[in-house]
Order: C-alpha cells, then structure tokens, then sequence
C-alpha cells in the first residue's frame, strides 16, 4: 500500500531543554520536527513508571 515508516529515538539526538524549536549551535530537534510536521501518523512509543511517561517523551510533548 506504499506505506513507509521510520522510528527515531528522540535520546540518541541533542536536544536541549527550552520551549523554542532551536535552543542552540548542534541542536538537533528542528530536524526531527520536520519530520514530525510531514507524517500523516505520529504513533509514539515509552516506558512508564507508576502510570507516567518518561522524562524524553515529555520533552517530546
């Protein structure tokens, strides 16, 4: 059906903590954003503990 997929690891990336969508020189966020933007199904993936997602898919949100 032509349906392609990627998976990023959001921890493998630089991304500084900020609420812009570029911190700094290096920051790599604006390349994933990108991506985010162009997909028509974002399906996110994290551990939790005790009921709350983990700290990188918080920054993610």
């Amino acid at each position: 059906m032509g349906v392609k997929s990627e998976c990023i690891r959001i921890a493998d990336y630089k991304n500084p903590f900020g609420v812009s969508s570029d911190e700094d020189q290096g920051d790599e966020w604006p390349l994933i954003l990108v991506k985010i933007k162009a997909c028509d199904i974002l399906v996110m993936c994290s551990s939790i503990w005790f009921g709350v997602r983990s700290s990188v898919a918080q920054m993610v949100v």
